[in-house]
């Protein structure tokens, strides 16, 4: 509302004025209106420029205007690997507005500031850690947050697959991945087995063992980090035969063209520049549309996420406007579709950061014939620099075989029962050379030497004591009545054996262990003949015991039945042929029906 203050210098008497002023009022009453006051003053004003020697007028500015800001963003969340968005600026049409981010992964379009309504356009750059990120726009005093989704975990193996001979062999493949990736290693076939690497975070190397093969050729998996890594092994056996081709099928028949309606005649459009580059900031562009008339409509489109699209399409002649993201890797070239004309936009890259380099120390190591753990230690240029360590010997086992910025690649060396040796594991692209001694010459204490048994045999154990823990020994023996558990072992160890039972003369055999000769002595079996019926049988055959003559009598798989054992009743004769035992019972060796001899 505009208020008018006046100022009126009068010269005529004041009493004057306030007739005529009385006068005006009551006309106004008498017409029966209400008669503004601005009326009246104009009136009296009018008047006394009749008779005023001076006049004067001025015009107060409108009073100050609140101005709230209200935002409203779209979309709520940007994804992972960019894109655009918007945020409806409400106010009112009196009051001014001013933009800024507070991110700098947030690029508001243009204009960034205005008057009165207004939708800003913004692009979000790709995301390239993995956790949710959120950023701040600020308009006049109001903030609003853009919230990005977190980068999804991208793992790459150094290799797809591996082969190895028939007689099998050691594979390693390495994982690249960011940081707090996980991950793990699992082998879908029998044949292959996981050494190291089952679990992992970021930057790892798996190893696998994979067995002889005895078959045809074959092929495996293992499954490692969500990807297969394809394992082949060579045939023992030759290939069967070829297969056939397969046979190519007939091309599909092509229907006959149909003839299209007649198209209204088509708008002229040209469209320039048809490409545009820019440097690893990014920024904004523009294409300009001229139509061959102001009813021809056209669109604006782009064909990758790193370009935004700010205006989407006009009519008649235009402008097509686009940001292009900052490049935060190689370069780049994208397209737009303006008016059905492709635009090329090509981006430089984003700056290489410096090469990694390594220092790795040390760069060899030796160990006795036991083995033992050990350790390479890796100093980087950079903390981000990623570094593997692989073992290129069967012999030697990475436990710790990569990782980021200074650590050290721990291994293990197993033990050598064989010749001197010299391995190679390969740490931040460096050769470290592992040696280890050969294992010493093995001896050998055996004990006892001799031992005897009574005709009814039984089992011991003999004692082997070696110089080291790799020396490997065997166990034979001479005679099928002395029986081995087992044909040798390594390093110290006990050997048990077993003794039948002697059914015939005194006897001596021996066993050679570990290079020793341990004799064994048997006493002759102490024979005892009963006849008569049997009585008291119990048992099942050929384990069964029964009374003859007055004499509990057992019997065993040994014993010796000239009829079926089964033919043993209570009350039938039988002769039978044994050993007395401590407690006055006979083992049987024989057992024959009847009481003849």
């Amino acid at each position: 509302m505009m208020v008018v203050t006046m100022r009126v210098s009068l010269s005529f008497n004041l009493s004057l004025l306030r007739a005529r002023l009385g006068a005006v009022m009551s006309g106004a009453v008498t017409l029966g209106r209400a008669v503004p006051a601005v009326v009246a003053v104009a009136s009296l004003v009018a008047c006394a420029a009749c008779s005023s020697s001076s006049s004067s007028t001025s015009v107060t500015s409108p009073t100050s205007v609140r101005c709230p800001v209200d935002l409203a963003l779209t979309p709520a969340t940007i994804d992972a690997m960019g894109g655009s968005g918007s945020i409806t600026i409400a106010v009112n049409r009196e009051c001014t507005w001013e933009a800024r981010s507070e991110a700098d992964w947030i690029a508001l379009g243009a204009p960034t500031s205005g008057q009165g309504e207004a939708n800003l356009g913004f692009t979000a750059s790709a995301n390239a850690v993995v956790s949710a990120r959120r950023g701040t726009v600020v308009v006049n005093d109001q903030r609003v947050e853009v919230a990005q989704a977190a980068a999804v975990c991208r793992f790459e193996l150094s290799d797809p697959g591996g082969s190895v001979t028939a007689t099998g062999g050691n594979l390693a493949v390495s994982v690249s991945a960011q940081a707090t990736c996980a991950w793990t290693a699992v082998s879908e076939v029998d044949w292959v087995r996981v050494e190291s690497g089952r679990e992992g975070n970021g930057q790892g190397v798996v190893t696998m063992t994979v067995a002889p093969n005895t078959g045809a050729a074959r092929q495996g998996t293992i499954l490692v980090a969500g990807q297969r890594y394809s394992v082949s092994q060579a045939a023992t056996l030759p290939p069967g035969p070829p297969t056939p081709p397969p046979t190519t099928p007939p091309p599909p028949t092509t229907p006959p063209p149909t003839t299209p309606p007649p198209a209204p005649p088509a708008c002229a459009v040209t469209v320039s520049p048809d490409s545009q580059g820019f440097g690893t900031d990014g920024g904004d562009g523009t294409v300009r549309v001229q139509a061959s008339a102001s009813n021809c409509a056209w669109t604006a489109v782009s064909n990758v996420p790193w370009i935004t699209i700010a205006n989407a399409g006009g009519s008649g002649n235009g402008n097509a406007r686009y940001v292009v993201a900052p490049n935060p890797g190689a370069a780049r070239t994208g397209t737009l579709t303006v008016a059905g004309v492709t635009v090329t936009v090509t981006q430089a890259a984003a700056p290489a950061p410096p090469a990694c380099e390594f220092n790795v120390s040390p760069d060899s190591e030796s160990f006795g014939a036991n083995g033992g753990n050990g350790s390479v230690r890796v100093r980087p240029s950079a903390s981000n620099c990623a570094w593997t360590a692989v073992s290129n010997v069967p012999w030697i086992t990475m436990t710790a075989p990569g990782g980021s910025g200074n650590g050290d690649a721990r291994y293990v060396v197993a033990p050598n029962s064989d010749g001197a040796r010299t391995g190679i594991i390969t740490v931040a692209g460096a050769a470290i050379s592992v040696n280890q001694a050969a294992a010493p010459a093995c001896a050998f204490t055996v004990s006892p030497q001799t031992e005897s048994f009574a005709a009814s045999g039984g089992e011991s154990t003999l004692r082997v004591e070696a110089s080291a823990p790799t020396c490997a020994w065997t166990a034979v023996s001479s005679v099928p009545w002395l029986t081995l558990a087992s044909g040798g072992g390594t390093g110290s160890g006990n050997m048990r054996y077993s003794v039948a039972l002697n059914a015939g003369a005194a006897r001596a055999g021996t066993l050679a262990v570990a290079g020793a000769t341990v004799t064994v002595n048997q006493a002759a079996a102490f024979s005892v003949v009963l006849r008569g019926e049997v009585s008291a049988l119990s048992g099942q055959c050929p384990t069964v015991t029964f009374t003859l003559s007055g004499r509990a009598v057992r019997t065993t798989a040994a014993t010796d039945f000239e009829t079926r054992c089964d033919r043993l009743r209570n009350g039938r004769d039988f002769t039978v042929w044994g050993v007395a035992q401590a407690d006055g019972s006979v083992l049987a060796l024989r057992v024959r029906e009847g009481d003849d001899d």
